[in-house]
């Protein structure tokens, strides 16, 4: 999962993307942590909390991505590896709902932009700046599933357009 972000305040949470609800022993979400802004992800049923020490939660865009493989995970922010963990043995995760700016139940949000939204199947790296606009892809090692452009204002809400392979 990658996206664009800019986030305007420390103060609580702010969820980019998430699945399931937090309940769920396949939970997953990014985020940026409350206070100090930094780069997130929580996987309850992976061993909790996995925190980098960049703040992205300081008014500027930032490119963050998670690349969530078996036994591992690596967050990358603005091109460079931020973190890379090996992950406890889990029941593999089900596909289910997904939110975008909050948490699935709601109750959490996110005080900021979230942008060019990427799922994808496979690993993909994400160790340069990326310089254009995701597109829906299919390469040897990575597919593209699911992708949001936030680019159209109307009425005061962002309009998203989506595409995705199925």
């Amino acid at each position: 999962v990658d996206c664009w972000t800019k986030l305007g305040s420390k103060q609580g949470y702010n969820i980019l993307v998430g699945s399931e609800p937090k309940s769920s022993a396949t939970h997953w979400e990014m985020y940026s942590h409350a206070g100090a802004g930094h780069f997130a992800v929580y996987m309850p049923g992976r061993g909790g909390d996995y925190r980098t020490n960049i703040d992205i939660a300081d008014g500027q865009w930032h490119h963050v991505a998670m690349a969530f493989e078996p036994g591992r995970l690596r967050l990358f922010v603005d091109g460079k590896a931020a973190l890379d963990k090996a992950l406890p043995e889990s029941k593999p995760a089900e596909a289910g709902p997904i939110a975008i700016g909050q948490l699935v139940e709601g109750g959490i949000g996110c005080a900021g932009l979230i942008d060019e939204l990427r799922f994808t199947r496979g690993v993909r790296e994400f160790t340069e700046l990326p310089a254009e606009a995701p597109v829906l892809d299919e390469r040897q090692l990575a597919t593209t599933l699911g992708l949001w452009h936030f680019d159209k204002l109307n009425g005061g809400y962002i309009l998203a357009t989506a595409g995705s392979k199925d």
